[in-house]
């Protein structure tokens, strides 16, 4: 008799099937994740970017803007994106500078505000970079009772500023915003009749150009 051939039977491990369907599955599940956050991160939203400076307390017009597409991902929420979301009378909350979003936390009312325009004659040539939007302090120096240098503002935040000059001779004029809460000291000092200043302080704008 010949020799019989024995041959094995290779059994199916049922365990090794369920391992390879599960890390086929986590293989994906990560990539519809990972493609949904690529799309999320790399789509763009329409959002409204300022076209020139805007200092807290200014009326908010849709003119101020122009629209643009921003890569926002989950950011988008924060920022107004179209022109008709600007209530009418909106003014902003905060200072804006030219080319950045417009938050929607920086846009409120009039009467959401603490602060206070005040016109100030300041007894100093004013610089290039003293522009809507900066923030100054400002000082009084010298008066009727020759009382000494004293700060009546720190970050006050500039509106407007006039040369002056020309044929009238006048002095500078600024427009700050300063809280309610010092703008007697302002106007006793004018009363007064002491030199104002406006002192330059490191923030906003600084790099806007």
């Amino acid at each position: 008799m010949g020799e019989r051939t024995r041959f094995r039977r290779i059994r199916k491990n049922p365990y090794r099937d369920t391992r390879l369907l599960t890390g086929a599955a986590l293989v994906l599940g990560s990539t519809l994740v990972g493609g949904l956050a690529f799309a999320m991160v790399s789509s763009s939203e329409d959002v409204l970017v300022a076209t020139t400076d805007i200092a807290e307390g200014d009326v908010l017009t849709p003119e101020h803007f122009a629209v643009a597409e921003v890569r926002m991902g989950e950011s988008r929420e924060h920022y107004v994106q179209r022109p008709e979301a600007i209530g009418e009378g909106a003014v902003a909350r905060e200072s804006i500078a030219r080319g950045e979003l417009l938050p929607r936390a920086a846009v409120g009312q009039a009467s959401d505000s603490a602060m206070r325009p005040v016109t100030i004659q300041v007894a100093q040539p004013v610089t290039s970079s003293l522009r809507k939007g900066a923030l100054v302090d400002v000082w009084a120096l010298g008066g009727e009772e020759g009382e000494p240098s004293t700060i009546l503002v720190e970050g006050a935040i500039v509106r407007g500023v006039d040369e002056g000059g020309g044929l009238s001779g006048r002095g500078a004029r600024v427009e700050v915003l300063v809280p309610a809460s010092s703008v007697a000291s302002v106007l006793d000092a004018l009363g007064a009749k002491r030199n104002l200043y406006v002192v330059e302080a490191p923030g906003l704008f600084e790099d806007a150009e």
